[in-house]
């Protein structure tokens, strides 16, 4: 990838977008966080590998084992569910498998992004007694500090 700041984008334009001749850009920022560069047809490109990949792997899952195997697979992707309570992990891969395989279907994760920061924040509450405490006793309901379903989410 290659790396330019803002200001020289925003002062050469012409010449940064050239440079995409060799790849993503990565346009850094003082304040705030960087920004990537590219075309349209790569991020399409991309979508389309992702989504492949993902109905591969979902076809997959459900020849080798449908009840349990793709929450299985998705611990080992994300090993912080394993401090989540038992069935947590196969709630997850339910979900992240519908939502990844909509997303690709109109390239946009960002329901898929939303769901895995809410169950990871849940998993980092989780392994911490002092924060898992002050979450229960700040709750009025113990489902509260579990990852907000992103079905309901509009």
């Amino acid at each position: 990838m290659v790396r330019e700041t803002l200001s020289e984008f925003v002062q050469r334009p012409t010449q940064v977008i050239a440079r995409l001749e060799e790849g993503d850009v990565l346009l850094a920022r003082r304040e705030g966080e960087d920004l990537i560069l590219r075309r349209a047809t790569d991020a399409r490109l991309d979508y389309q590998i992702v989504a492949g990949a993902l109905h591969m792997m979902g076809e997959l899952l459900r020849e080798r084992n449908p009840t349990n195997a793709a929450a299985n697979y998705v611990v080992k992707a994300f090993p912080w569910l394993g401090l989540l309570p038992e069935g947590s992990s196969d709630r997850f891969a339910e979900d992240f498998t519908r939502l990844a395989l909509a997303g690709a279907s109109i390239e946009n994760f960002t329901r898929l992004r939303t769901l895995i920061s809410s169950w990871e924040d849940t998993a980092e509450i989780y392994s911490n007694p002092v924060r898992l405490a002050e979450a229960r006793r700040n709750s009025v309901d113990e489902e509260l500090i579990v990852a907000e379903d992103p079905r309901t989410n509009s």
